[in-house]
């Protein structure tokens, strides 16, 4: 076997490799995620002990620095930037994230199944792991390998010396393993794994994240059985003299949210400055109906990208601005908090997940496609510029038999211009229904505030 799924003698110890882990642990580097997959998936007798403890990228890690564990024998190929071709995409400047993480799970699963194979096909294995290889992020692995190779060290290294190539190739074998468990989900069809990713790209458009659903078994009826994932794949821009392109610097699974506005690209739109309030309420509105779905009977880790992306489109400063308000309102002066306590992000968090249930009667079902929920939905700016409320007309539910009796209901979606890096986002400040009882959400009585150019959310 060529792979590391057969690892030769030279294997360190499980105790010994987990030390391994611990030096390498850097958060830049490190996964959140423990090897979940079956036995096979890591056949080295040494490292099944650990199997459970050491973060998947950990291992990629120690794999590089440890030669033991992978085969001198196989040479690293050239770790040259340039267009790739396959699986009838040519991934070069104009190819896009979603692009380029379909062919890697693609390698990755062809990978796995050649060394699963019985017989294997070594041939096989090492064709998909030539073209995972072609598909890294050379200099940004090495800077992060390197980063973790000079904590405590004095003098520095410069660079990874004579070995490179071999260090970059065994960190890249090492994406396989971390997924393995679920390539019998991993699409064939762009087109159907596109509908399976979401992506969440820096505002500079210098690095992305492409999360991909995925399931050990798809077929399987019941979430509970299905044992699903989130991949999570970073993407660079990787740059070859005047050409660049994105290349792959992370394969994990999804960590936690971030209040960093990032650029969305979910259900075939991209919410970048240009986009409408139509195009964020439309996406919202996929994603809170997605919760509530899931809320019923999803996967863990279901519930959680869907929590994640609705995250993603909200107003965090101006949430948070509201949430102070809230607090310090009956404070004396003298008494007033300026944070949200040691952990903004959580309490954040708790106050967006809060806007599925609270709509969720209404939501279900919600495919709508995107002219005609626009065609339901009108907005009104506020004198300000800065904030605007979208009204959605909820379509009435024709299951009722008598039409005076259907329910007319009018949800409310207060959006705020958030500035970071020079450019102006809109998202999401608060959620509610429009009536003669429930007129707005509760919070738009506290202005937002405005975000502080650069402020990254």
């Amino acid at each position: 076997m060529v792979g590391p799924w057969s690892l030769p003698g030279g294997c360190p110890s499980g105790k010994r490799l987990h030390a391994a882990v611990i030096l390498l642990d850097s958060p830049a580097i490190m996964t959140n995620k423990r090897f979940s997959g079956p036995a096979s998936a890591l056949n080295c007798p040494g490292l099944r002990p650990a199997r459970l403890l050491m973060p998947a990228l950990g291992a990629a890690l120690a794999a590089a620095f440890w030669p033991g564990c992978t085969r001198t024998e196989d040479e690293a190929p050239p770790a040259r930037l340039q267009a790739v071709e396959a699986y009838g995409l040519t991934l070069d400047e104009s190819a896009t994230p979603q692009e380029v993480a379909f062919v890697l799970l693609r390698s990755l699963a062809d990978d796995v199944k050649a060394a699963q194979a019985r017989p294997p096909r070594p041939n096989d294995q090492k064709a998909a792991m030539r073209l995972t290889y072609s598909l890294a992020a050379y200099q940004e692995i090495a800077n992060r390998i390197l980063q973790v190779a000079n904590q405590n060290r004095s003098p520095e290294k410069a660079d990874l010396g004579p070995e490179r190539g071999k260090k970059l190739f065994s960190f890249t074998k090492q994406w396989a393993p971390i997924v393995a468990h679920y390539v019998n989900s991993f699409d064939t069809d762009l087109e159907a794994a596109a509908r399976k990713m979401w992506v969440l790209m820096s505002v500079d458009g210098q690095s992305a994240h492409v999360h991909y659903n995925a399931a050990h078994d798809p077929s399987e009826k019941d979430p509970s059985k299905r044992q699903t994932a989130t991949i999570d794949v970073e993407l660079v821009k990787a740059a070859a003299g005047a050409r660049s392109f994105w290349r792959i610097s992370r394969v994990d699974y999804l960590g936690r949210p971030s209040t960093r506005a990032r650029i969305v690209e979910a259900f075939g739109l991209r919410l970048d400055e240009t986009a409408t309030p139509q195009q964020v309420a439309y996406v919202l509105l996929r994603s809170l109906a997605e919760q509530a779905r899931l809320a019923r009977g999803g996967a863990r880790s279901e519930r959680k990208a869907a929590a994640m992306l609705t995250f993603s489109l909200a107003a965090h400063a101006a949430i948070e601005s509201r949430l102070l308000a809230r607090i310090n309102q009956d404070n004396p002066p003298n008494q007033k908090v300026q944070t949200l306590g040691p952990e903004p992000q959580s309490e954040l968090l708790r106050a967006v997940n809060k806007w599925a249930p609270r709509l969720a009667e209404h939501l279900q079902p919600f495919d709508s496609s995107l002219q005609e929920a626009v065609n339901r939905m009108k907005v009104e700016p506020e004198p300000d510029g800065r904030t605007a409320h979208l009204y959605y007309q909820v379509p009435p539910d024709q299951s009722e038999t008598e039409p005076g009796r259907r329910q007319r209901v009018t949800l409310d979606i207060e959006l705020v211009k958030s500035q970071v890096g020079g450019k102006v986002f809109w998202r999401v400040a608060e959620v509610g229904y429009r009536g003669p009882t429930e007129s707005k959400p509760a919070a738009s009585a506290t202005p937002p505030a405005p975000a502080a150019p650069g402020r990254e959310e």
